[in-house]
């Protein structure tokens, strides 16, 4: 998939304008996410690490509005125009539309990047995550006991 992106980047003479950054610190990362206008989290295949789509949380946790796939497990906890834009899987036309909503409305911009920064401090943490796993496996000990 990497090697298909890099060919299509090529063949519409994009190289100037997308950067394949290949490994980088958490530092690295952390700053690019502060330095993006937008993230786009498009990627319509439930492989590998993206089943829940954490890259989309660490964005906007530094305030950075996500345009997400509503086939990422992310998807799942956010609310359209509110924590986030959702597009349609494999529909060019609805990310353009989610990237044009940002873009043209200032107001909106503000207000997903705020409540999408808001919401993961709130909600996303290891510690809430061993919370509900410590739960899960409460209610699974009381029903085999």
């Amino acid at each position: 998939y990497h090697q298909e992106l890099r060919a299509l980047v090529q063949e519409l003479w994009l190289e100037e304008r997308v950067v394949f950054r290949g490994e980088v610190t958490d530092e690295e990362l952390v700053q690019e996410y502060r330095e993006a206008d937008i993230f786009l989290a498009l990627n319509h295949r439930k492989s590998g690490g993206y089943a829940w789509g954490l890259s989309v949380f660490e964005a906007m946790s530094v305030g950075t509005p996500a345009v997400l796939n509503r086939a990422a497990g992310a998807a799942e906890v956010l609310t359209d125009r509110a924590q986030v834009i959702l597009t349609n899987p494999m529909d060019p036309e609805s990310v353009a539309a989610g990237v044009r909503f940002l873009a043209d409305d200032p107001e909106l911009y503000q207000r997903i990047s705020m409540a999408g920064s808001e919401f993961v401090r709130k909600n996303i943490s290891w510690a809430n995550y061993a919370e509900h796993m410590l739960e899960l496996f409460r209610k699974f000990v009381a029903r085999t006991q």
